[in-house]
């Protein structure tokens, strides 16, 4: 795993989210290129890169008037900064995705506002304004935390209330939200190339163990969701304690991985 500490300015943010994205699907292509030849080489069929692991970015922020955990559902097309960034920039009502201004593909929430978590969905054009959901299941990650067991949270003020995690559907319009937004939007590309290059790997894979045959579709409920992103906005430190805070993330994060390996 790696961790990153990011300025709080749009264009820094920006930079830095790409450089990740872009470092994490280039490792995973040479992986999978390194197995294709595997793969062809003995004439096996796909196997091991359904075992792939699937890679989560998890980013964190302080919410200075928060006192609870934060689990953020989405994050939403939308710069308006109440101040400047560090870099002095203060956008209104401009797109976070540069290619924002188009129709979208989602489903309409309670509010009015459009969530879409579809890993096939990032090749249509982003309306501002337009929600992007999480992939994780956050009902389950917030069940599991509140559930007490071994490190269980404590704030500096005594144990915390059955409340003490959130699911929550505003993060903000800040640079929480820029990070949020572009994470989430990098996760859906990456899916869609993880999705693409899976698919032309079978094809290849059969074609040497058949001699020839057209590549199959893959339907909707074939695809592989490698690739996670999730926002959490955490207590101010003399609301929840430093190391009660560490403790919350490694639980966070162990549950993260139950729920991706299925256990």
């Amino acid at each position: 795993g790696e961790t990153h500490i990011l300025e709080t300015s749009a264009e820094h943010v920006r930079e830095r989210i790409d450089d990740i994205y872009k470092r994490l699907t280039e490792s995973s292509a040479s992986s999978e290129q390194q197995q294709e030849e595997e793969e062809v080489d003995d004439g096996s069929t796909v196997t091991t890169s359904e075992q792939q692991r699937a890679t989560v970015v998890l980013h964190l922020g302080v919410n200075y008037r928060g006192t609870v955990f934060q689990l953020e559902r989405c994050a939403y097309n939308d710069a308006t900064f109440r101040i400047p960034d560090e870099r002095g920039y203060r956008p209104r009502r401009e797109c976070v995705l540069l290619d924002g201004g188009g129709g979208n593909n989602g489903n309409n929430n309670n509010d009015g506002t459009t969530v879409s978590s579809s890993p096939s969905s990032s090749s249509s054009r982003r309306e501002w304004g337009e929600c992007i959901g999480t992939t994780l299941d956050l009902e389950h990650l917030r069940e599991e935390l509140q559930g007490g067991g071994d490190g269980e949270l404590s704030s500096t003020t005594g144990p915390p209330p059955p409340s003490s995690v959130c699911i929550s559907t505003d993060p903000g319009r800040f640079v929480c939200n820029f990070t949020y937004c572009l994470s989430l939007d990098r996760c859906r590309s990456a899916n869609d190339e993880y999705c693409s290059s899976r698919r032309r790997r079978r094809a290849k894979v059969r074609r040497v163990e058949e001699g020839g045959g057209d590549e199959e579709e893959e339907g909707e409920e074939g695809r592989r969701v490698m690739y996670h992103a999730l926002f959490v906005h955490v207590p101010p430190f003399d609301v929840v304690s430093e190391n009660d805070q560490l403790g919350f993330v490694r639980r966070l994060m162990d549950a993260i991985g139950r729920q991706l390996s299925g256990h």
